[in-house]
């Protein structure tokens, strides 16, 4: 639980950064992430790190007992998952997020998911 607890500490505040992030300024992010989509070294980069992140998650915690534990767990394989598609499939992904940033709602959902996510994993790392 150590390890599950250290990690929600680092998890709970970015997601709830970026959370708000989206919610507060939802047409620069946007904006960000139609620009990010267009540079090739960029998408690389990012399939680049989240590669290694999620394989140093997995291998740090890969706990599938409680609640935390499995969203701990899920982050890494999110992680490892993206970063592999992004690699193995860049046309796809861009597709994929294209289609994506063209609908408000979605926006705002992921924005309130990653809120809520962001607060929940905070409280558990900081408070539990």
């Amino acid at each position: 639980m150590e390890t599950t607890i250290f990690l929600a500490q680092i998890w709970g505040p970015v997601l709830l950064a970026i959370g708000l992030g989206v919610l507060i300024s939802r047409h620069r992010y946007t904006r960000m992430f139609r620009e990010v989509g267009k540079e090739t070294v960029a998408l690389l980069l990012s399939a680049l790190i989240a590669i290694a992140g999620g394989v140093a998650q997995i291998l740090a915690h890969n706990i599938w007992v409680s609640f935390p534990e499995i969203l701990i767990s899920l982050f890494g394989w999110i992680l490892l998952v993206k970063g592999g598609v992004l690699a193995i499939f860049p046309k796809l992904a861009g597709k994929v997020g294209r289609r994506f940033l063209k609908i408000p709602a979605a926006i705002i959902t992921a924005g309130v998911v990653t809120l809520i996510l962001g607060i929940y994993i905070t409280w558990f790392g900081f408070l539990m």
